[in-house]
């Protein structure tokens, strides 16, 4: 465009031939809208392609989060590079393209002024490369500078998103605010948000200046070498096209530098970006913590070959076997369970009961996987957990956590969710499942029955804390699976609830190695052997009436409860 503007002053300044003049104007009015349509064009096919990209990545995410260990999640450094991948990762990969692109695009453009300009002043070509290259160079290292800042940052941010949900969630509402915790949660708010301003204002004013200082040193070089071609005019030694053609490149060569320094600094954040996705999609699927001393003195687990062996169903010989456990959390140094050996039968429930921290979640969570022990191993139905792949393993535990899910949907997919697969389309079964766990009977009391939207974020009733347990324990039996953990499932139960429970606990156990965890010895007692963990080891175990005749810590526990009554 430039080079034709400049031929058409310089066909006006002298004999101008209207045919030529024609030519010019139309080729110039081609270029313009060429360059109209390009912009908008590329707009759209960039935003259509990022929202293609974040909806691919960010199901691949999901899957990679599906495999790994769940200790992942418990690790505060490991969780916020987690949470930095899923941070809109379509826009940081397509991003590298797009700011590639334009980089691209703009240091063409600078160039192509530069020589032009250079092609009236040579001397502009060896006074701007000095200043241009440092300026790109100090942003790209920067760019580097804020991602780290950004990143520190991230605990900061997380904290702040804690407090606010503390205050805002309708679980957590009555507590906080009877406690008064407001005025104290909005300050610790403030505080880490306030933080997080200040790094971000000083990395801000710190880019501002070098801005200033590279950009008024290049509008320095790039205007004295106007001046010179001024006077060169003068001396007619430049033609007036020349001239009007330098003075026009001279803001357009500012400009373009202006975005292409802009544009690398966008890559380069893009690049950091994309490095933490693809270390999250690379994550081992076991976790190592890095100062794990667990790790030198036991090894890491072993993860076998994945297996072929179909699930089991739980008309088969379930069994689940406990042998010589060990197991250490990442990154502490005491082990959690030492030497634990259990077996449970098919068609056996167990009890397991101890004090808090004695260790009872944490078995639970290494039978259905979310960990592995470093020592000794699990075996379903005979088979070790670790030769077990991730799907088959889940297919094996059906389990109620005492951390229960609560989701959003109406109370047929609630109940479906528990063996989805086989019932999120299968409305008679997700019914007679309802009916046999006992769940009907609240559906009955809902606006529209299954139908009913619950949670408070999409749907219109908010199930009770007892009522939410009863739909975990509806999930719970939903899947047909050999090995059956319970872990507290009638905390929120009052007692008349929990006998109903246990009534159809009963039947529908029937053929399943159960194992049941729970502080309440009205629930024990059900169970056909009870097992007492004490500081990791099994202190003892026998029957409920067994374990009463003999004065041992299962005594002491049921005699202190019975007083607390």
């Amino acid at each position: 465009m430039a080079v034709v503007l400049r031929e058409l002053i310089n066909e006006l300044d002298g004999d101008a031939d209207r045919s030529r003049l024609a030519v010019l104007v139309a080729l110039s009015f081609v270029i313009a809208y060429l360059l109209s349509f390009i912009t908008p064009l590329r707009r759209v096919l960039d935003l259509t392609n990022d929202e293609r990209l974040e909806q691919a990545l960010r199901v691949e995410l999901l899957e990679k989060t599906d495999t790994i260990d769940f200790a992942y999640f418990e690790q505060p450094q490991a969780r916020d590079r987690i949470d930095e991948a899923f941070e809109r990762p379509g826009s940081a990969v397509s991003g590298v393209l797009t700011h590639s692109a334009t980089a691209v695009s703009a240091a063409t453009t600078v160039g192509s002024l530069v020589v032009l300009l250079g092609s009236i002043d040579p001397w502009l070509l060896v006074l701007l490369p000095p200043v241009g290259i440092p300026y790109i160079a100090h942003r790209w290292w920067l760019t580097k500078v804020r991602f780290a800042r950004m990143r520190t940052q991230r605990r900061a941010q997380r904290w702040a998103a804690h407090f606010t949900e503390a205050l805002i969630d309708e679980r957590r509402l009555p507590e906080s605010r009877l406690l008064n915790l407001g005025p104290l949660f909005r300050r610790r708010v403030d505080d880490n948000l306030g933080a997080v301003v200040r790094e971000s204002r000083a990395m801000f004013v710190r880019e501002l200046v070098a801005s200033l200082v590279f950009g008024a040193l290049v509008l320095v070089i790039i205007y004295l070498s106007l001046w010179r071609v001024v006077g060169q005019a003068a001396d007619d030694l430049v033609t007036l096209g020349d001239v009007a053609i330098f003075a026009g490149a001279v803001g357009a060569v500012r400009t373009a530098i202006d975005q292409l320094v802009l544009a690398i600094g966008r890559v380069r954040w893009d690049l950091l970006g994309t490095v933490t996705i693809a270390a999250v999609l690379g994550l081992a699927n076991t976790f190592q913590h890095p100062d794990d001393p667990s790790s030198e003195q036991q090894g890491e687990p072993v993860r076998a070959t994945p297996s072929s062996k179909p699930p089991a169903s739980a008309s088969a010989s379930a069994s689940l076997e406990v042998e010589n456990v060990t197991f250490t959390y990442p990154g502490t140094r005491e082990p959690v369970l030492h030497d634990v050996n259990l077996t449970i039968a098919a068609g056996e429930v167990v009890g397991l009961v101890g004090a808090n921290g004695s260790g009872k979640t944490t078995l639970a969570k290494l039978i259905t996987g979310l960990y592995s022990p470093q020592i000794g191993q699990i075996r379903l139905n005979g088979q070790p957990t670790t030769e077990l792949d991730r799907v088959a393993l889940r297919n094996e535990v059906a389990c109620v956590f005492q951390q229960y899910g609560a989701y959003e949907g109406t109370a047929a997919e609630n109940l479906a969710l528990g063996d989805w697969e086989r019932l999120i389309d299968d409305r008679s079964a997700v019914e007679q499942l309802a009916a046999q766990v006992g769940v009907d009977a609240i559906a009955a009391k809902l606006p529209n029955g299954l139908d009913t939207a619950l949670g408070k974020a999409f749907g219109e009733v908010q199930l009770s804390g007892g009522q939410e347990q009863r739909f975990a324990i509806g999930r719970a039996f939903a899947r047909v699976a050999p090995i059956m953990l319970l872990d507290e499932p009638t905390a929120n139960l009052d007692a008349d609830t929990e006998y109903d429970v246990f009534q159809d606990f009963t039947e529908l156990a029937q053929g399943r190695a159960t194992l049941l965890i729970s502080h309440r010895f009205s629930t024990l007692a059900l169970a056909d052997r009870i097992v007492v963990l004490h500081d990791g080891r099994i202190a003892e175990q026998g029957s409920h009436d067994e374990l009463l005749r003999h004065e041992g810590l299962y005594r002491r526990m049921y005699e202190r409860a019975r007083r607390e009554r």
